[in-house]
């Protein structure tokens, strides 16, 4: 008991030896350290800002810390006592360096900091403006001491010098650190936190340090890895537990140059909890075979479809001929699957930033499906059958019964099924893209196997089609009839491709659909194409030659035609209060129809008026790499996506892919 009598006496009287002594003036003096407050005030007049400095001045060899000062430390406290009428915003902290002291990692500056301050005033400042600081810090060598000073100072009366107020100013030019423009995003993989993120121009080739503004989320011990591909790059961190429970990582950027040092401030979304959490490997498949079966009922897909289900009809005489077509059919689901999942997985492993879907964010791809469906609906239209080098074009689709006819119907069905994400669907292909390849193969395979399931079903089992009538005379009627759909798609094509391309552009494009509907007209007249004509090939060509020159190479910037989406104005609003977000493009099906079902209703409108909760749609219709990095850190790739924030202290949640208007009004009113 004496001995721990002794020791508090002990730690008593430290801290009255090592701490400040209380100083009336501007300056304060402690055992290893002083402080001292400066500030730059040019004029007395009223609703003026001010820039304030709070200057700490250490022994040499001596640290403090910044605001997370890392493994240990603690960061300096202000409590400020201002005259009426004054306010004071801070503190705003200038970039810290690495301060080790193994095996512990801390955050700090050496020898002095300028800590800054700003204070504004609603009135004029007179004689009697005395503003006082109490401040508390620790100076630290190989031991830690406690430092407190108490200073107050009149701003108007002890103006400081032009000195001072230059190297004030330059200091906070030069280290409070800037905002950081370019996109970025974290995400969690394996035991990592991964933030990527593209490269200013002039810190490409520099070191990078991530230094987070709350303790808990990383490793400060352990190594960060940097991976460069061309401007960007990824960070990665080894994240500790409690990292679970952060919802937004925020925190400075530096890159270290030769000679230079400079650091920016970023706030980003970290990806929900339970996006990946419980889904292996064999559940992912299980998801992705799902999704794939659920994606035949998208709107997406029922032009297409409904080709295929034809064909087995015309051929229910040989079943043996149904089951040959439903094979090929399915290897050409398959192959297109797993096409397009490999060029994503490369496109993304050489450092561009794309999604499902992607391909419809290309006008050459959505122009060459305008085409396509404008063809195929002339084709349906059409009493007359194209001949010569056409033939093989006309039928690898439409009417032809031949094994091309399948695999072509089951490639097309595939590249005009990408829009659509299906529930299970979308966490399915988010996992396959951060998986080793074999994984990635097998996900994409079973999504592949899914959305074929059925017809490999009616294939084997064609006694399912006898509910349909035998083939006859309808058929023909109901492929005139199918028309229709494949022109309601071009059209809608065509409306996507009007946000995504200039207005000459898109008059090219109009100039190449009447070059194919004059073509099917010309075949109608008189049989011309079908004919031998010594003309077919040299016409077929120039006009394919023509319809190619025709097809839009770039984007247009469409920034007046839709409102911009910014990671910083949704993490605005989630600080005053709820917002449900929508993750939508104009080639998104699903996406429209959920729109229309739930989201443009009066109840929903009501609600959200009355709940104060911000609407804010993130239009991806155009590639946008801000609206693909906050995709991803929910550990989607695709759309739809729909997400409400509850708060800026809660869990982001995720809804499914199919709404109804009840189903949103239930989780908007849920307590979370």
């Amino acid at each position: 008991m004496e001995i721990r009598r002794s020791f508090i006496y002990l730690k008593f009287i430290l801290f009255f030896l090592f701490s400040s002594f209380s100083n009336a003036g501007n300056i304060g003096y402690a055992s290893n350290s002083s402080v001292e407050i400066y500030y730059d005030v040019g004029s007395s007049e009223s609703n003026q800002e001010y820039l304030l400095g709070v200057k700490f001045k250490l022994d040499p060899g001596w640290h403090t810390y910044w605001k997370n000062p890392g493994d240990s430390g603690e960061k300096a406290s202000f409590e400020w006592t201002l005259p009426d009428g004054f306010k004071i915003d801070g503190p705003f902290w200038p970039q810290p360096e690495k301060i080790p002291y193994p095996p512990l990692m801390t955050f700090g500056y050496n020898d002095e900091v300028i800590v800054f301050f700003k204070l504004s005033s609603s009135g004029k400042i007179n004689d009697d403006s005395e503003i006082s600081l109490s401040t508390k810090w620790l100076a630290c060598a190989d031991v830690c001491l406690p430092q407190e000073a108490f200073i107050k100072t009149n701003i108007n009366k002890n103006p400081i010098s032009n000195k001072n107020a230059l190297e004030m100013n330059d200091s906070f030019n030069k280290n409070i650190p800037k905002v950081f423009k370019k996109n970025i995003s974290a995400t969690y993989i394996n035991n990592s936190l991964v933030l990527s993120f593209e490269l200013p121009d002039r810190h490409v080739k520099d070191d990078i340090i991530f230094f987070p503004d709350e303790p808990g989320l990383i490793d400060y011990s352990k190594d960060q890895l940097i991976e460069r591909n061309n401007n960007s790059a990824s960070l990665s961190s080894f994240k500790l537990d409690s990292s679970n429970n952060f919802v937004n990582v925020s925190g400075l950027l530096q890159f270290l140059g030769e000679t230079s040092k400079t650091s920016y401030q970023f706030e980003t979304q970290l990806p929900k909890k339970s996006n990946f959490d419980g889904l292996s490997p064999f559940l992912a498949i299980i998801f992705a075979f799902l999704g794939g079966l659920i994606l035949n009922l998208m709107p997406c897909v029922f032009p297409v479809i409904s080709l295929k289900i034809l064909n087995f009809l015309e051929i229910s005489d040989s079943p043996s001929e149904v089951k040959k077509h439903g094979l090929v059919f399915s290897a050409g689901t398959l192959i297109t699957f797993l096409a397009i999942g490999l060029i994503i997985l490369l496109i993304r492993n050489s450092g561009e930033q794309i999604g499902w879907g992607f391909q419809l964010q290309s006008p050459i791809f959505v122009t060459s499906l305008i085409y396509l469906f404008v063809f195929m609906s002339g084709l349906f239209i059409s009493s007359v059958a194209f001949g010569s080098v056409f033939t093989r074009l006309g039928n690898l689709m439409t009417a032809s019964n031949g094994y091309s006819n399948s695999f072509g119907t089951g490639f097309l069905a595939v590249l005009v099924a990408t829009p659509c994400t299906a529930p299970f669907m979308g966490s399915a292909i988010g996992f396959a893209l951060i998986q080793p390849s074999i994984y990635s193969f097998l996900i994409f395979l079973s999504l592949g196997l899914g959305f074929c399931f059925p017809y490999l079903i009616l294939s084997f089992q064609p006694n399912l089609l006898k509910f349909l009538p035998k083939p006859g005379q309808w058929m023909e009627s109901f492929k005139k009839f199918m028309a229709i759909p494949m022109s309601l798609t071009a059209l809608w094509l065509f409306w996507v491709l009007s946000n995504q391309i200039s207005e000459i552009d898109l008059l090219k494009v109009l100039l190449g659909v009447s070059i194919i509907l004059i073509l099917i007209g010309l075949n109608n007249f008189n049989n011309f194409i079908s004919s031998n004509n010594k003309f077919n090939f040299p016409l077929i060509f120039l006009c394919l030659l023509t319809i190619l020159y025709l097809l839009p190479i770039e984007n247009f910037d469409s920034t007046n035609k839709q409102q911009g989406f910014s990671v910083s104005e949704l993490n605005t609003k989630i600080n005053e209060g709820p917002v449900f977000l929508n993750f939508t493009a104009d080639w998104c099906i699903t996406c429209k129809v959920n729109e229309k079902v739930a989201l443009n209703g009066e109840a929903f409108n009501n609600l959200i008026k009355t709940k104060k909760i911000s609407y804010i749609k993130a239009d991806w219709t155009n590639r946008n790499d801000e609206i693909f990095n906050l995709l991803e850190s929910y550990g989607r790739s695709g759309i739809p996506l729909y997400v409400f924030y509850p708060s800026k202290n809660k869990k982001p949640i995720i809804l499914p892919e199919v709404l109804t208007e009840k189903l949103v009004i239930e989780y908007l009113n849920k307590d979370y």
